[in-house]
């Protein structure tokens, strides 16, 4: 019996055996060649961390290391150690955690500014980042370009033990929740770069990139493997002239490895043609300003067909500002012009100064009887453009210490020029001549109105820390007659060159209820531009001889209309050095213009020509009738001596 349950056991022990060896051997193989489970973790701002204390992070502060930071959370199940980053903007310090929303939130910067890093040992590597947000103004990951999802679910491909989060967008980035996923990972490192294939382009224009067609770069590593890659860099890039070879550059891991590539011809690219794609802003000017070609825009056609717009970098021919009428400006560019017409009138030529500003100062002041056609000019008689930065203007209303508004001035202000802050409730034609609108416009005329520079007071419109009343506001004896702040316009006046940090009636003139007209000018003796008399009186005479005058035949109405405008948008001391200064230019200006003068009255229809005022008129026909009738009596007087004969 014992023998037979052997003989059936025998069989069945050998087969359990072989199984049992069978099982083993899988099992060993399963546990030699099983890739490790990818590993998560959570990151998030920590729930103890409640509104109004966050903590101040200085840029690149650690902000958690391992779980259980204090601001940052960090829920995972791996050992693998997660440390994570702050890099601020500009800002010298930001509270990140300074909310009651369970966010982490970035703010865009320059360089690393508004960035989250986390980082692991380079023993493993990320393989997707799942975000969520409250707020995305623009999120790039690790350098990509950015999306403004607030749900995000990204594969990473780059072989990396760092991820980057950064704040590109316009505004804030408000992180919800940050989910990473990584594994163990065996760096390998980069040890050269190949090239192979046939270069498909080798002609170039100077300014060209360099093309890498027909060829392939093969990055080698250390563990035997390769790979095609395609995240190169060239030098120089742009080609220039005479460039025969270019270096190509592929970086893994810090590592860069370069191949050269040879077989370039670089030539330079001549501009063909330049052309004005878009007209300078102004065209017209007023006899004496300064010549400016803001908002030009040149169109270049380079030889190899490139076609580019440049604001800069090209070169204007300077018109006589003193000259009137139409001149060429020429735009050139290498070895190519193009050319555009300005105008130089009479019409707002101002009087040249005799005396130089110390500082800006407030030129007009507006305070409406009704609405909100409220705002303030400020001029510069410096002789200089001054840089605005550092001067700011402050309001304190109805008597008080401190300012209520405070606007501070950007930008840049040219000699000569205002600077116009308006209401932005005024009418139309006040907001057409504003620079810019704010609140500090929002006064009544018992408000107190300072300029200030690098925060020291320069000057002042009522008196800081007194109420005067919106009866009367502050009165006192202006240049003019008697002023007030309220209901009215008032203007710096002309011989006022500085400052002054006391209110000063003597230095204002007003010019009543309601009175917008002065907006945008104003007149100073501190004022290096503009035109002597002299200056005004010459142009309009050079501009009687050689302009359009000199040839008016068929186009006289016209001719002397274009003349009487320039003449009476002259100073009165301009037209008197015109009628009266002795000389034969100005004779031969004056002549040519009482011409055209003459003319037209002669050619103009009316019932009043022979009147007894019109002396020109009677004197012409009078002489006309003398010669007619003596060659009648000449001809009379012929005829009968012949029959007598």
């Amino acid at each position: 019996m014992k023998k037979l349950i052997r003989k059936l056991l025998g069989p069945l022990a050998i087969l359990s055996l072989a199984v049992g060896v069978r099982l083993s051997v899988l099992k060993m193989t399963n546990a030699i060649g099983t890739k490790a489970l990818p590993e998560t973790a959570l990151i998030k701002k920590a729930t103890n961390v409640s509104s109004g204390t966050g903590v101040v992070f200085e840029n690149g502060q650690t902000i958690n290391v391992g779980t259980g930071n204090a601001d940052i959370s960090v829920t995972t199940e791996s050992t693998v150690p997660i440390v994570t980053k702050y890099y601020r903007n500009s800002a010298s310090t930001h509270t990140i955690m300074n909310n009651s929303n369970g966010e982490i939130r970035l703010y865009a910067g320059a360089g690393n500014g508004g960035e989250i890093q986390v980082s692991i040992p380079d023993t493993h590597k990320f393989t997707n980042v799942a975000i969520t947000t409250d707020t995305n103004t623009g999120l790039s990951i690790n350098g990509a370009a950015s999306t403004t999802s607030t749900n995000i679910n990204q594969a990473l491909d780059n072989e990396s033990n760092i991820l980057s989060l950064k704040d590109v967008g316009s505004g804030q980035v408000r992180l919800k929740t940050i989910e990473v996923t990584f594994e163990t990972y065996t760096p390998k490192n980069l040890v050269n770069l190949t090239v192979a294939g046939t270069l498909t382009k080798t002609n170039y224009y100077d300014g060209e990139s360099f093309n890498p067609g027909g060829l392939t770069f093969t990055a080698h590593y250390d563990n035997s493997t390769s790979a095609p890659v395609t995240d190169l860099s060239y030098n120089p890039d742009p080609l220039v002239t005479d460039t025969t070879s270019v270096t190509v550059s592929h970086t893994y891991r810090g590592v860069t490895k370069s191949v050269s590539v040879s077989g370039l011809t670089v030539i330079a690219d001549p501009v063909s043609s330049i052309a004005i794609k878009t007209m300078p802003n102004k065209t017209t000017f007023a006899l004496g300003e300064v010549f400016k070609a803001d908002g030009l825009v040149i169109t270049v056609t380079k030889g190899s067909g490139n076609i580019f717009d440049i604001t800069t970098g090209f070169t204007l021919s300077a018109p006589n500002m003193k000259q009137l009428g139409s001149q060429v400006v020429t735009i050139s560019y290498e070895t190519k012009e193009a050319t555009y017409n300005v105008k130089l009138t009479n019409v707002g030529a101002r009087a040249k100064g005799t005396a130089t500003a110390t500082d800006l100062f407030f030129a007009e002041y507006a305070e409406c009887s009704v609405g909100n056609n409220k705002y303030l000019e400020i001029y510069n008689g410096t002789g200089l453009t001054l840089n605005l930065s550092g001067y700011s203007i402050k309001l304190y209303s109805n008597g008080a210490t401190t300012p209520g508004q405070t606007h501070n001035l950007t930008g840049s202000l040219d000699d000569g020029e205002v600077y116009v802050i308006a209401n932005a409730g005024a009418n139309a034609d006040i907001l057409a001549k504003a620079n810019v609108t704010h609140e500090v416009t929002y006064f009544n005329g018992n408000d107190a109105l300072g300029l200030y520079k690098n925060d020291v007071l320069i000057d002042l419109i009522g008196e800081i820390g007194v109420d005067p009343g919106t009866t009367t506001g502050w009165t006192g004896a202006a240049a003019n007659g008697t002023g007030s702040t309220v209901d009215t316009t008032l203007i710096r006046t002309s011989t006022t060159i500085s400052p002054n940090s006391i209110f000063t009636w003597a230095e204002w003139n007003t010019l009543g209820k309601d009175v917008f007209t002065n907006i945008g000018i104003h007149e100073s003796i501190a004022f290096s531009g503009g035109v002597t008399a002299l200056e005004q009186a010459t142009a309009f005479r050079d501009f009687v001889l050689n302009g359009p005058a000199a040839s008016a035949h068929g186009t006289c109405e016209a001719v002397l209309a274009e003349l009487e405008v320039e003449y009476a948008a002259m100073k009165q001391a301009a037209k008197d050095l015109f009628d009266t200064t002795a000389g034969a230019e100005w004779d031969n200006a004056r002549t040519r213009l009482n011409y055209l003068r003459a003319w037209k009255i002669a050619t103009t229809p009316s019932p009043l020509r022979y009147t007894a005022s019109d002396v020109f008129t009677i004197s012409s026909a009078l002489i006309i009738g003398v010669i007619g009738l003596s060659a009648l009596l000449g001809f009379y007087f012929l005829s009968k001596k012949k029959k007598l004969a």
